[in-house]
């Protein structure tokens, strides 16, 4: 995985995607960034301890269902729920076969990804 311009810039809020339609469409969204997760076969690691793609699906479930009444899009729930701790501040990461990028990084890059396959 390398380094996307357009993941950084939309992560960044440079960058807009166009809306795709109301609120069901981020929440499928959402659903397919979860879905994508836990099939990932890829390992996770929060505060510095390493979880399975299963645990990962289950910690970042439960700080969409916390947060989801305060957010209006997939971009926010990959901000506020799957990219740090919310007590510690420190990134989450994704490590998949030699690479490790940042949980933000790599959940924007599938959203750009799903949404391209969606047109």
């Amino acid at each position: 995985m390398r380094k996307s311009l357009a993941a950084t810039l939309l992560l960044s809020g440079l960058f807009v995607l166009p809306a795709v339609g109301g609120d069901r469409d981020w929440q499928q969204e959402v659903a397919h960034l979860l879905t994508f997760i836990e099939d990932s076969n890829c390992s996770f690691i929060r505060n510095g301890k390493v979880y399975d793609a299963e645990q990962a699906r289950e910690h970042i479930s439960k700080k969409y269902e916390y947060v989801k009444k305060r957010i209006s899009s997939t971009e926010q729930f990959i901000t506020y729920a799957a990219s740090k701790s919310s007590i510690t501040g420190n990134v989450y990461q994704v490590t998949c076969g030699e690479m490790t990028v940042p949980s933000s990084e790599w959940l924007a890059e599938e959203l750009l990804s799903y949404r391209a396959a969606d047109k």
